[in-house]
């Protein structure tokens, strides 16, 4: 049996943020490429989304989405942008279930960024992706 999980921080998160700012809508064409996680002193952490739908986890540890584990992710998982156009949800395979995670699309700084709340409501903090192509 295959377990769902959809963490209530991220879609928290969602509720936050209403869409990418300058009103343009996303295509998924826009979101391929190699996103790198800002913040990281390694520079080494991406998401790569490819056409197909596949997600490429680079150096990504569960941890790094707010799961207390501290495991490596799988190499590859699944992604969607959601049918808002300001959202692009992430599906991995970890410890025999599906665990999914959404980042809210932003504008920020001329580029598209990719954000995910992650730790307790009260007191989370952002994981920033940035798209590098």
């Amino acid at each position: 049996m295959i377990t769902k999980f959809f963490s209530v921080i991220s879609l928290g998160s969602i509720l936050l943020s209403c869409s990418c700012s300058g009103g343009k809508k996303v295509t998924p064409e826009q979101c391929l490429g190699s996103w790198e996680m800002l913040d990281d002193p390694t520079n080494t952490k991406r998401i790569i989304l490819k056409p197909d739908g596949i997600a490429e986890f680079v150096k990504l540890r569960v941890r790094d989405f707010g799961r207390n584990e501290k495991e490596a992710l799988t190499a590859k998982g699944t992604w969607k942008l959601m049918p808002n156009n300001s959202v692009i949800e992430l599906w991995y395979p970890f410890k025999g279930g599906d665990y999914g995670d959404a980042g809210s699309l932003r504008r920020e700084n001329g580029g598209l960024e990719l954000w995910f709340s992650v730790g307790d409501p009260d007191d989370f903090v952002w994981k920033r992706f940035r798209l590098m192509n």
